[in-house]
C-alpha cells in the first residue's frame, strides 16, 4: 500500500512524496532456528525475507526469499546485501556493530547498532546497566594475571570468568574453584589474551527471563515471567508463566521498562535474572533478540516473541501477550540424535494432545546443538515439564 503525502516545495509548489505504509523486504543476519522463525512470521504479514548466513544449508536458506551466503566478518559482503532491503536485524549478536554503523546511515536497523554495541560485550553490558542503578553480580575487568588474582581476592571462590565477548550457551566460561596462582593462571591462558570478567558467585534459587517488545514508538508490551533451567550452561526448559514472587516481578518488570527506555531499544530486548532468597533481583544478561526461553509463546500466548518482532519491524501495532494457557518448554540437542544413534522416533510425539514439536531443520547433529524443541500446554506447567521430560527420554529409545 502507498501512502501519499503532500508537501510544500523549495519553489513553493506543491509536490507529492509516495511512502510506504509497511516494507516490502526486511533482511536478518543470521540464518538458525532464531531466523527461521522470524522469517516465517514476516511471511505472514507478506513481507519478502532476505536472508545473509555463512552456512549454505542453514535452516533459512530454504524458505528464505532471497538467501545469500557469505561470512560475517565480510563488510562488504554485508554492506551489499543490506543496499537491497529496507529494514534490517539481526538473530545474534556476534556481527560487527561497526558494519552495522555504516549500514545504519542508509538503512533503518531494529534494534540499533547502538543496543548491539552494549549487548555484545559483557564489559560494555554490565558497566552500562551499573551507570543507569540496574543491579548485577558484583564483577570485576580482567585483563592480566593480576587483574584475576586481585578480583578473586575481593570477590572470593567460588567465582565465574566468562570471555567479555563471543560467547554463548556457556562457550568461554570457567567456575573458579581456588584461588591457587597456577591454577588462575591455568584457567586465565585458556581465554588466550581475550578481555574477561570476573562475577561473583551468585547463590540465587531461580533463573528467569523476561522479554519485552518495544515499537519505535515508545510503546512496549511484556510477556510474563519464563522460568528456566539450564544444563551445562544451555537452556534446557522453561516454565510459562513461570511463578515468580509478586513483588520480584513487579521489580523485575520496572528493569526491563527502564533498560528498553533508557537504550531507545526498537524490536525486542531478552533480560536475564537472578532471583535471590530475599526477593531482590539481579540482571544476568542482555539479548537484543528473540530468545530461546520465548520459543513457548508460539503456542502459549496471544502473540509469538516472533510475530511481535514482525509486527514491530513492519510498523504495526503490538499485538496482544496475554496467555493462551501454561505450558512449558524442552530443547532437543544433538546429544538425543547422537544418543539414539540416528533420527529419534518422532512418532512418539505426534498426537498427543497439547504437545508441539519444532524441528530446525539443522542437517548435522552435535553434542549440545539446538536441533529442535518441544512444547506441551497443560495447566500445570511443572507437569508438562515432568511430561516433556518423560517423553524426550522415549524419543531416544
Amino acid at each position: 500500500m502507498i501512502i501519499k503525502v503532500s508537501l510544500l516545495c523549495e519553489n513553493n509548489s506543491l509536490g507529492v512524496l509516495e511512502m510506504k505504509e509497511h516494507p516490502e523486504r526486511i533482511g536478518i543476519l543470521g540464518g538458525g532456528q532464531l531466523g527461521l522463525m522470524l522469517c516465517k512470521a514476516l511471511q505472514q504479514l507478506g513481507v519478502k525475507v532476505s536472508v545473509y548466513d555463512p552456512t549454505p544449508d542453514c535452516p533459512c536458506a530454504s524458505i528464505a526469499d532471497y538467501f545469500a551466503e557469505g561470512s560475517f566478518s565480510d563488510h562488504q559482503a554485508i554492506l551489499g546485501f543490506a543496499s537491497d532491503i529496507e529494514i534490517l536485524t539481526f538473530e545474534f549478536e556476534n556481527i560487527s556493530s561497526e558494519t552495522l554503523i555504516a549500514i545504519e546511515k542508509i538503512k533503518k536497523i531494529h534494534p540499533s547498532p547502538a543496543v548491539l554495541y552494549i549487548s555484545q560485550d559483557r564489559i560494555r553490558e554490565k558497566g552500562y546497566l551499573n551507570s543507569i542503578d540496574i543491579p548485577t553480580a558484583k564483577w570485576r575487568e580482567i585483563n592480566t594475571l593480576s587483574d584475576l588474582t586481585s578480583g578473586v581476592d575481593a570477590l572470593g571462590v567460588p567465582s565465574i570468568l566468562k570471555t567479555s565477548s563471543m560467547g554463548y550457551d556457556g562457550r568461554g566460561q570457567i567456575r573458579l574453584s581456588s584461588s591457587e596462582p597456577a591454577y588462575l593462571k591455568e584457567c586465565l591462558d585458556r581465554f588466550e589474551g581475550r578481555a574477561a570478567v570476573l562475577e561473583q558467585w551468585v547463590p540465587f534459587i531461580q533463573e528467569f527471563s523476561l522479554i519485552g517488545a518495544r515499537d519505535s514508538r515508545g510503546n512496549m508490551s511484556f510477556w510474563d515471567p519464563f522460568v528456566n533451567h539450564h544444563e551445562n550452561h544451555i537452556l534446557e526448559s522453561t516454565l510459562y508463566p513461570g511463578f515468580i514472587p509478586p513483588k520480584s516481578a513487579e521489580l523485575a518488570l520496572s528493569m526491563g521498562k527502564k533498560i528498553m527506555e533508557s537504550m531507545n531499544v526498537v524490536g525486542l530486548l531478552t533480560i536475564e535474572f537472578f532471583l535471590l532468597p530475599d526477593g531482590r533481583v539481579l540482571v544476568n544478561e542482555l539479548a537484543p533478540r528473540p530468545h530461546n526461553s520465548g520459543h513457548i509463546t508460539i503456542e502459549a500466548s496471544e502473540t509469538s516473541q516472533f510475530y511481535q518482532l514482525a509486527l514491530i519491524l513492519t510498523g504495526r501495532p503490538l499485538g496482544s501477550v496475554g496467555v493462551i494457557k501454561p505450558g512449558a518448554m524442552i530443547n532437543l540437542l544433538g546429544d538425543l540424535w547422537l544418543g539414539s544413534k540416528g533420527e529419534p522416533d518422532w512418532n512418539t510425539a505426534s498426537g498427543i494432545p497439547g504437545v508441539f514439536l519444532h524441528l530446525y531443520g539443522k542437517k548435522t547433529p552435535k553434542n549440545g546443538r539446538k536441533m529442535g524443541h518441544l512444547t506441551f500446554l497443560h495447566q500445570d506447567p511443572c507437569e508438562a515439564l515432568v511430561a516433556l521430560r518423560t517423553l524426550k527420554q522415549r524419543l531416544s529409545n
